[in-house]
């Protein structure tokens, strides 16, 4: 084939800055875990209030759409909302943050603004970025059910779209064979009923589940949704 006019760019590794921006306080600062009992007692004896526990370490992670699952980068957000994130390498990133419910509603670089969690830096660095989270997340609940009614104990998950946001979830259905799911980020997603054959690596990114095909429910969660989903278990061979 005719290769002329082929450009091949080396991008070395490469330091990324930016700043975090929140839609409401619930985005910004993480839930704080209760007080342990013991400490709470021994304080109240002592005539002293409780200490409140230590704030939790607000942390976003950087993991490439079409790489391993479990190879990422991650950097803290400080104090005053920025963050740096080092020795990069070029790539299309999934953005993902350890607060719950908070998510990455979207991303900008430069002057340019993207919905959702996807960060390109396929090019190398394009100057400091703008993180924008939300708390506003939807929920979805319902019977998931085999051909002699509802399952009791049964795994549900919710699988991303392939292109869509890096977000996976599983739920165990309770004795009446009902599930719930919370604080679940708007998006594109598949909802099954896993069995043993589920693999849940390649089902975090949105693929290898064409043997589902017959039972996955798709569903578009937008902020504040309350949705209804009942399940079929995929029928097993005689």
């Amino acid at each position: 084939a005719n290769i002329e006019h082929l450009e091949l760019r080396m991008v070395p590794p490469f330091d990324l800055t930016g700043e975090m921006r929140f839609e409401d306080e619930q985005a910004r600062r993480p839930q704080q875990p209760p007080a342990r009992p013991g400490q709470t007692q021994e304080q109240g004896q002592n005539g002293a209030q409780p200490a409140p526990p230590p704030a939790q370490p607000r942390r976003i992670m950087l993991r490439q759409v079409s790489g391993n699952f479990g190879q990422m980068s991650q950097a803290d957000v400080g104090a005053d909302d920025t963050l740096q994130f080092e020795k990069l390498q070029p790539g299309l990133y999934h953005l993902t943050l350890s607060w719950p419910p908070a998510y990455v509603k979207s991303v900008r670089v430069g002057s340019t603004e993207t919905e959702g969690d996807v960060l390109d830096l396929r090019n190398g660095p394009a100057g400091a970025i703008t993180i924008v989270a939300s708390s506003a997340t939807g929920q979805i609940s319902g019977t998931a059910a085999d051909s002699k009614g509802p399952m009791a104990g049964a795994m549900v998950a919710l699988v991303p779209e392939p292109d869509g946001r890096q977000y996976f979830r599983m739920a165990t259905a309770g004795p009446d064979g009902t599930y719930s799911m919370t604080n679940i980020p708007p998006g594109k997603y598949r909802l099954l009923v896993a069995d043993d054959d589920f693999n849940m690596g390649t089902a975090r990114t949105g693929n290898g589940l064409e043997d589902y095909a017959d039972i996955l429910v798709s569903v578009e969660i937008h902020p504040g949704d309350n949705l209804t989903k009942d399940l079929k278990a995929r029928a097993t061979a005689k």
